[in-house]
């Protein structure tokens, strides 16, 4: 049995010659260590000259453990304590590890490599699988929203089709796309129960937007950091308490408008702002709320890499009047949008609830009657606009 403590090329070659020794690393040579061969002796005399049996044996084991073994810039990779008989030419059943306390065996060790070698697709599965489990633990789950008011709605149109869910009695305030896609979720689904109907829609278009999350994570970074930021961010998306919530738990649509956001950002990270407008335009037509992503273009429009001319921005309002114009075969405004979303600023007149974010600061300073709260309400909605348009001259 030949033991090798240390299996590199630059070894072989010195044993390989009559009195080779092994070369040190700050130059010239040592003397055959004892621990590499069995026999000092044996080793000067040269019995690993080239040709002999042991330097066949010693090539035999370069090829069979070329990536473990091989040096990198001329130093060892890694010190293994390979155990190889002459006598028959065959490796050890067992090999032992990188301490060298434990035996191996060959389908541990090929399992191993196998996981390692596939550790993110196990991680994609299992965050997927986790963010799905959580869902379906959330579906039983019934909001104020979703009883009174979208489960209402989707039954009228089931009943009598989408004029009947516009009676004064159920006020209806949501954009026209819902009544279309209601209507036609209602006819493709008619045995399925409205809360599972409304829910599962809204599943839907959540897995749609984690594949564009991914698509928009794979186009914004660069190719080496590809592989563990699309995982990170599509796992952040998937388990974030908000999606949870807003989809599964409480049932809402949200999820539509920001697919079409993501869709538009995505498309003007590509240099294709034109569609993105559009893809805006129908982001808008479902919700009011995606007028937050219009600064985003403009930034765009004067420090973007690809040109375009203003007057593709009125591709926005027109997608949201096109939007409208089949309400006129009911018999109702072409304006529609308009009006639902002239009447959302009237009914809400808060611009956020509850949530402390950077536009809380806005308080009621365009309606305040009290002179000192009013000044305060005025100084922190001058605050953000100055620290929006200094973001935004830093950008352009």
């Amino acid at each position: 049995k030949v033991r090798l403590l240390r299996a590199a090329p630059s070894l072989w070659r010195e044993f390989r010659r009559p009195g080779g020794g092994c070369a040190r690393p700050g130059g010239g040579h040592a003397a055959s260590p004892p621990h590499l061969v069995r026999g000092r002796k044996n080793a000067r005399a040269g019995a690993f000259r080239r040709g002999g049996k042991a330097a066949a044996e010693i090539r035999r084991l370069q090829r069979l453990f070329p990536a473990g073994n091989a040096p990198l810039n001329g130093r060892v990779c890694q010190i293994r304590l390979l155990c190889y008989n002459v006598s028959d030419n065959r490796p050890s059943a067992l090999r032992r590890n990188n301490r060298g306390n434990r035996p191996m065996m060959k389908w541990e060790e090929k399992l191993r490599g196998w996981l390692i070698d596939h550790v993110l697709w196990l991680a994609w599965a299992a965050v997927l699988a986790l963010g799905a489990f959580l869902r379906w633990s959330y579906l039983p789950n019934l909001a104020a929203d979703l009883e009174f008011m979208n489960s209402t709605w989707y039954d009228a149109i089931r009943e009598g089709g989408m004029k009947a869910a516009l009676a004064p009695e159920l006020l209806y305030t949501y954009s026209p796309l819902h009544l279309y896609l209601w209507r036609l979720e209602s006819l493709l689904l008619p045995g399925v129960s409205t809360y599972a109907a409304l829910k599962g829609c809204s599943l839907l278009f959540e897995v749609l937007n984690l594949i564009v999350v991914h698509s928009l994570l794979k186009t914004a970074l660069p190719k080496e950091k590809q592989s563990w930021g699309c995982f990170l961010g599509c796992a952040l998306v998937w388990l974030s308490p908000v999606m949870l919530w807003n989809v599964a738990g409480w049932g809402q649509t949200d999820i539509f408008y920001t697919l079409f956001a993501l869709l538009a950002v995505l498309l003007l990270l590509k240099d294709k702002p034109q569609w993105g407008l559009v893809c805006l335009g129908v982001a808008l037509a479902w919700k009011l709320q995606a007028v937050f992503l219009l600064p985003l273009f403009l930034i765009a429009y004067f420090a973007g890499r690809k040109r375009f001319s203003l007057f593709w921005f009125l591709t926005v309002p027109g997608v949201m009047l096109l939007t409208s114009l089949p309400m006129a075969l009911i018999g109702e405004s072409p304006l529609f949008v308009v009006n639902i979303y002239l009447g959302q600023t009237g009914m809400y007149s808060e611009i956020t609830y509850n949530c402390p974010n950077l536009y809380a600061i806005l308080g009621d300073a365009l309606q305040q009657k009290q002179a000192t709260l009013g000044m305060f309400s005025r100084t922190g909605l001058c605050l953000c606009v100055a620290s929006l348009g200094v973001a935004a001259v830093q950008i352009i």
